[in-house]
């Protein structure tokens, strides 16, 4: 991409992803997301006056039905939002969907935004660079940061990618959001970003976080919860089993008492997916594995310690 015409540096792939729907987003306007969703989404789309429309991702393996994905396009799509690797279910898309969802943007001439900023946390399988695919590039937005892959979440340093009349209007709407990034902060992602291609930093990133996902797994397979390997991410679901304590009989009821019986936080599935499909997800939660594996380890003792 020309760095002039083609990337817009923001304040967060969170600015990046505001600016780019509200750019392009015109009341009456719908958008297609995959659900469980980032909560980002639903609530630029009501900022700007458009519809959403989700295409759930199936338990237990949190995969699109086919179906699915082409019924949520319509007449009035203008947007579909590709979050792959997948938070909150570390799912990874897979080429197949990614086909189908750039067939079907062209079809409807809708946009493709795609949330990539997990895109170097991959273990069991590679997420597809929507833009590369044939008949996308001139219609994709590609958003990322640095805030996942170096651990940077508050230096709030992000980017969009995308041809120049798309990037012009997302520019205009970026400029009265904030008027930029913090300038020095920008220059280090930048060291760091052609530090990282230079060696074995995406290697030893990708080795570090698949053993703290397996240092998870292995200790919630000593529970009562059944869980689900994540692909991607750094986030693992599991459902809650049908011989869990009465006190963890959903996945909201857990999240309510785990932090009490046992000193552990979890986010119940069911709040990143709307009303109509909540209950798709109500028996599911939402661990992060994001931390040192001694954490990891105590936490997941104290789960079993609480009767779970």
């Amino acid at each position: 991409p020309d760095p002039e015409t083609e990337v817009t540096v923001t304040a967060g792939a969170t600015e990046a992803l505001a600016a780019a729907m509200l750019a392009h987003l015109r009341p009456s306007d719908e958008v297609v997301v995959f659900e469980p969703f980032y909560d980002l989404y639903p609530a630029v789309a009501a900022l700007a006056g458009a519809a959403v429309r989700t295409v759930p991702l199936r338990p237990p393996h949190f995969r699109p039905d086919p179906e699915d994905l082409a019924a949520a396009f319509t007449e009035r799509t203008r947007m579909v939002v590709v979050n792959d690797p997948h938070n909150p279910t570390g799912t990874v898309l897979g080429e197949e969907t990614a086909r189908r969802v750039v067939q079907l943007a062209a079809a409807h001439d809708s946009l493709i935004l795609t949330d990539s900023v997990y895109e170097h946390l991959h273990y069991d399988a590679d997420p597809v660079d929507l833009a590369g695919l044939p008949g996308a590039a001139e219609r994709t937005i590609r958003v990322s940061a640095a805030s996942k892959t170096f651990s940077v979440t508050g230096w709030r340093v992000g980017w969009a990618i995308a041809p120049q009349p798309l990037t012009r209007a997302l520019r205009v709407t970026k400029g009265y959001l904030s008027h930029s990034a913090a300038a020095p902060l920008q220059a280090a992602v930048a060291r760091a970003l052609a530090w990282a291609e230079q060696g074995s930093f995406y290697p030893e990133l990708h080795e570090r976080y698949r053993r703290q996902r397996d240092v998870l797994l292995e200790g919630l397979s000593a529970t009562r919860l059944e869980v689900c390997a994540p692909e991607g991410t750094f986030f693992a679901v599991a459902r809650v089993g049908r011989d869990a304590p009465e006190w963890a009989g959903t996945g909201a009821q857990l999240a309510q008492a785990l932090p009490e019986r046992a000193g552990v936080a979890v986010v119940p599935l069911s709040a990143f997916a709307t009303q109509a499909n909540a209950h798709l997800y109500a028996d599911w939660v939402r661990f992060a594995f994001c931390k040192r594996p001694e954490v990891l380890r105590e936490a997941t003792r104290r789960i079993a310690a609480a009767g779970l």
